[in-house]
C-alpha cells in the first residue's frame, strides 16, 4: 500500500487513476502538500467504473490543522491520505457503501449525504446517518449482475442448394443429357473406335454413357471448337 506525496501547485492536474487528478484529493484548507494512497485512488476508480457516474471527492487528504477544524478524529485516515468522503451522482450513499463492502474496503462509513471509504489495514464499519456513529457489522445487499449467457457458436453455413447433386450428377443415356449438349454427345456415340478402344472418356464403343456434368461441358466446348469435325479417328 504505497502512499505518495504530491504538490498541489506542481502536480494538481496529474492523473492518479483513469478519472481522478491529484487536486481532487487535496486538503480543502489549500495546503500544497497532498498525500494519496495508491489503493485509495484505485478504490474510488472502481466505484466510478461500476456506477458509470461522476464521483465527487468531498474530502480526501487533510492536514492536521484542517482535520481539527472539521472535527475529525485525531487518528483519522484522512491524515494519511488513505481516506475519501465521496458522493456518486444520482446514487444513494447506502448503495455506494454496499458496493464498497463488496470490494472489501478497509473502512466504510455511511453518512446522510456521502460515503466514507478508506484503505486501512484493519476493518471498520459505522453508520452515522443519525448524527452519531453507530458501529455495524457491515453493509450487505450488493448483488452482482449475472454474467451474460454464453453466445452459442454460429450455425454452420449449409452448402448452396443442389451443389452436391450437381457434383454427383451422371448421365447414362442421351435422353439424360441436357438438350444443349445432346448434339455433341450424339456425335461422340456414333464414332467408331479403332481396335475396339473407347473414343472418349465416358463414352464406350457401344455408345454407353457414364458422363459427369463437367465432362459434358468439356466435350461441348471441344465440339464447338471444331475438334470433332472432319476425319473420324
Amino acid at each position: 500500500m504505497a502512499i505518495r506525496t504530491f504538490s498541489r501547485r506542481a502536480d494538481g492536474d496529474k492523473f492518479v487513476s483513469t478519472s481522478f487528478r491529484v487536486r481532487e484529493f487535496a486538503s480543502r484548507c489549500g495546503a500544497d502538500q497532498v498525500l494519496i494512497c495508491d489503493n485509495l485512488s484505485a478504490l474510488v476508480q472502481r466505484i466510478r467504473d461500476h456506477f458509470g457516474a461522476p464521483v465527487t471527492i468531498n474530502s480526501g487528504f487533510r492536514t492536521a490543522t484542517h482535520n481539527r477544524s472539521v472535527g475529525g478524529s485525531p487518528n483519522s485516515q484522512h491524515l494519511r491520505g488513505t481516506a475519501a468522503d465521496i458522493t456518486v451522482q444520482k446514487v444513494a450513499p447506502l448503495a455506494v457503501a454496499q458496493f464498497a463492502e463488496h470490494l472489501n474496503a478497509g473502512g466504510i462509513g455511511l453518512y446522510q449525504g456521502f460515503t466514507h471509504v478508506d484503505t486501512r489495514v484493519g476493518r471498520s464499519r459505522w453508520d452515522q446517518r443519525s448524527g452519531a456513529a453507530v458501529a455495524v457489522s457491515g453493509f450487505p445487499g450488493f448483488v452482482p449482475k449475472p454474467a451474460p449467457a454464453p453466445v452459442p457458436p454460429p450455425a454452420p453455413v449449409p452448402p448452396p442448394p443442389h451443389t452436391q447433386e450437381v457434383e454427383e450428377m451422371r448421365f447414362n443415356t442421351i435422353d439424360d443429357v441436357p438438350k444443349w449438349a445432346r448434339p455433341t454427345i450424339q456425335k461422340l456415340t456414333e464414332r467408331k473406335a479403332e481396335d475396339g478402344l473407347p473414343i472418349v472418356r465416358g463414352v464406350d464403343t457401344a455408345g454407353r454413357l457414364d458422363l459427369s456434368l463437367d465432362m459434358v461441358r468439356i466435350w461441348v466446348v471441344l465440339d464447338r471448337a471444331g475438334m470433332f469435325d472432319g476425319r473420324k479417328e
